[in-house]
């Protein structure tokens, strides 16, 4: 039977009773990882129910920074990517068990969690184009399959350069990798509808075009133009209230040559990211 852990990214919680809150908002049911970027640095461990938990305190920021800290600590056989504002289904560990067992050709599963998103009605092998669709906390993985693979720093809430884009580039290093991906159609948690707004998406602005563009740039240098096309077609009807095409189009464009500069100015020590002393 699959041992499984759920990796949670959070801030500013510093101690137990913060964190066990945390659980108990997240009907968590199985061991976990949590990464706290707060204050300070540290490592506790102690037991939620009759659950392992790993808590690594870190004063680094980035939602990619936190989701590569928490893969490094994790020791099951399955991991559940989680953000700190979900909430799972009761059932959900034993959903991702027996579908690990009915799939022992897959790397990565995908699920069902968002409450207003179309998703197929079938199980489906996800390729380059289709993992655009997924978000990361819709991603389950097998920890020994993609340990070597890590998410880009430079992308995602709280990077200091482009804040979206890293769960699709992470996923197309795994596909380059040759891990098999594939969507089951069952769902494993949800958002509230009370929860929290997003602390990234502020709408179709400068910056998340910015992004966008640049994203598309690390996940295909042949291609860009053509992802960029697609997407501002594609989303049109989403943005055009808050940005002309042609404006978006230039946005992506500038966000094309701002991570090439970036590229050119060698920041990119993510790719030999190192275990902060914690």
């Amino acid at each position: 039977m699959y041992r499984i852990e759920v990796l949670i990214a959070t801030m500013f919680k510093e101690n137990e009773n913060e964190i066990v809150n945390l659980l108990n908002d997240m009907n968590i049911n199985s061991d976990c990882v949590i990464v706290s970027q707060c204050n300070k640095n540290g490592i506790e461990n102690f037991a939620y129910k009759d659950y392992k938990v790993t808590c690594v305190f870190s004063t680094e920021r980035g939602l990619s920074r936190s989701r590569n800290l928490a893969m490094r600590y994790a020791t099951a056989d399955i991991v559940i990517i989680a953000d700190d504002d979900v909430r799972y289904n009761d059932d959900y560990s034993e959903i991702v068990k027996i579908s690990y067992e009915k799939h022992p050709e897959c790397d990565i599963l995908t699920f069902k969690v968002k409450n207003d998103k179309k998703y197929y009605y079938t199980e489906k092998r996800l390729n380059r184009l289709l993992i655009h669709k997924v978000s990361s906390v819709e991603i389950t993985m097998r920890l020994s399959s993609v340990k070597d693979i890590s998410f880009n720093v430079l992308f995602g809430a709280g990077s200091s350069y482009f804040l979206c884009g890293e769960d699709n580039i992470f996923l197309t290093s795994c596909i380059k990798e040759k891990k098999t991906i594939t969507y089951i159609p069952q769902k494993i948690a949800y958002f509230p509808e009370n929860g929290r707004p997003s602390t990234w998406f502020s709408g179709f602005n400068k910056d998340y075009m910015v992004s966008k563009g640049a994203a598309y740039y690390e996940l295909s240098h042949l291609l860009v133009l053509v992802y960029i096309l697609q997407f501002a077609v594609r989303k049109y009807t989403l943005y055009k209230k808050d940005i002309r095409f042609f404006t978006a189009i230039y946005y992506m464009i500038l966000g094309i040559n701002k991570y090439k500069k970036i590229l050119k100015d060698n920041v990119r020590s993510y790719e030999k990211d190192m275990r902060p002393a914690v």
